[in-house]
């Protein structure tokens, strides 16, 4: 995988080191305040990305419509609602990361399912904007370069009031591995659009 960290810790993107040492990332992270991220389907740029290996969702609760942080009671509140979507759906996540600001799910590809979707964006993108529907996740975080945090990792905002959060997998993420079809029946219905809302950022 390719990792990257913010040299300055209040900029996301315009300070981003790339790196393929995991260890260099997390020594960022704890020295230096930095967020770490990894592209989660291997590639920095679309050319580079040789197969989509998952689908992923970003399930944000920390902000209302406005981009403000929510107080930590309502948060709680907004990520319970979301794990018992998630537990509901089903197509159980391979991964479940818990954020500060709510859950990043992953459903890992099958060995036959990555042969089958391939480098096959559109049907693959459909697949994504169907999870964001489903889910009421993040449409801006649905990328095929798209950057994840990585688990295992501080999410620092001090600057802004906020008490650091350590970000993990929950414990009852199996890692198992799911077929893509299965994943796909569990979508129907779901329109393959998003609408973007200005004003919300994902996590």
């Amino acid at each position: 995988h390719i990792f990257v960290y913010n040299g300055n810790p209040r900029k996301k993107i315009s300070s981003m080191n790339h790196t393929d040492r995991l260890d260099e990332a997390l020594k960022a992270n704890d020295k230096a305040g930095s967020d770490v991220y990894f592209y989660v389907n291997g590639g920095r740029k679309l050319y580079a990305i040789n197969q989509f290996t998952c689908c992923f969702c970003d399930m944000d609760a920390g902000r209302d419509n406005q981009g403000k942080y929510l107080k930590p009671s309502v948060v709680m509140q907004k990520k319970a609602k979301f794990l018992e979507q998630i537990n509901g759906f089903p197509v159980k996540p391979s991964w479940v990361v818990d954020t500060r600001n709510g859950y990043q799910c992953y459903w890992i590809f099958d060995d036959n399912s990555r042969k089958l979707v391939g480098k096959n964006k559109t049907y693959w993108n459909g697949l994504q904007k169907k999870l964001v529907n489903y889910f009421g996740g993040d449409p801006r975080a649905i990328k095929a370069n798209q950057i994840y945090r990585v688990p295992y990792t501080w999410w620092r905002k001090g600057w802004e009031g906020k008490a650091p959060y350590f970000t993990s997998i929950l414990d009852a993420s199996t890692g198992q591995k799911v077929n893509v079809a299965d994943l796909q029946s569990a979508l129907t219905g779901q329109p393959a659009s998003v609408i973007i809302d200005p004003a919300k950022c994902s996590d």
